[in-house]
């Protein structure tokens, strides 16, 4: 066999292993689907980061609870990674070492995970100005780290490329929530962003967006502050601010 045949071989099975880290049986259900998948994103613009909002000042992650039998991030890992995500970025405060010893930097799942330092407690937006400057791209997934759901990252990617707005929500139609924010859609534009919900069928905030390094730069830099409350009511009054409808599986574990 010719150098260059093994090389080709040798190559073909790399590929192969990365093709097949995709398949969950799930989301991605063959390595035929994984092909399709990866095709498919590679004829999108790309986004290829997330930020995991893990705790901050909490002294405890809910990306650590069990799901399944295994903790809540290896399958957020997996969502992500089937998008087209490479890097995680944990802000998690407190909790970034509890994590660290689970996940490491995380190359056994495929993935790699950079642990992002907060000297102080600076809220879910806040956060995100220390990511900010190690962003390569210029749009970001950002998630909270108490969600389950079986929602598809790759079409909210998508959706929010065709927007074209600075930020997209993932947003779901519930009954009588008032836990959670709630927006008011007109077409697939949040008009109106608040941080609770009330009686009546509501469009609620899942926790998981797509937001553009515009958004992370316009964020004050070392002080507290929140998406929910200082960045998205803003987003919705200038029509900067889309909803993603999601009608799938999905669950707040945090709260019950």
């Amino acid at each position: 066999m010719s150098k260059k045949s093994r090389l080709t071989i040798t190559l073909d099975e790399r590929l192969l292993k990365e093709v097949d880290l995709l398949v969950d049986g799930n989301k991605i259900r063959s390595r035929s689907h994984a092909i399709e998948t990866l095709v498919r994103h590679g004829l999108t613009p790309r986004v290829t980061e997330a930020v995991l909002l893990a705790g901050g000042d909490r002294e405890q992650t809910y990306a650590l609870n069990r799901d399944s039998g295994r903790p809540l991030l290896a399958g957020t890992i997996e969502d992500l990674r089937a998008a087209g995500i490479t890097t995680v970025f944990i802000c998690g405060g407190r909790n970034n070492q509890a994590i660290q010893d689970v996940f490491g930097d995380g190359a056994d799942f495929g993935i790699s995970l950079k642990y992002i330092e907060e000297e102080k407690n600076m809220g879910t937006a806040g956060a995100l100005t220390l990511v900010e400057p190690e962003m390569s791209g210029k749009s970001i997934v950002v998630i909270h780290d108490d969600v389950i759901s079986e929602i598809d990252f790759s079409d909210v990617i998508e959706f929010h490329i065709a927007e074209n707005t600075q930020a997209t929500m993932a947003v779901k139609p519930e009954f009588d929530e008032e836990r959670y924010g709630q927006v008011m859609l007109h077409g697939n534009k949040i008009t109106e962003f608040n941080a609770r919900g009330s009686k009546g069928i509501s469009i609620v905030n899942l926790g998981m967006y797509v937001l553009t390094q515009e958004v992370l730069q316009g964020i004050p830099r070392n002080s507290y502050s929140k998406l929910e409350t200082d960045v998205f009511p803003g987003l919705a009054a200038n029509g900067e601010l889309s909803g993603f409808v999601y009608q799938g599986s999905w669950r707040n574990v945090s709260r019950g």
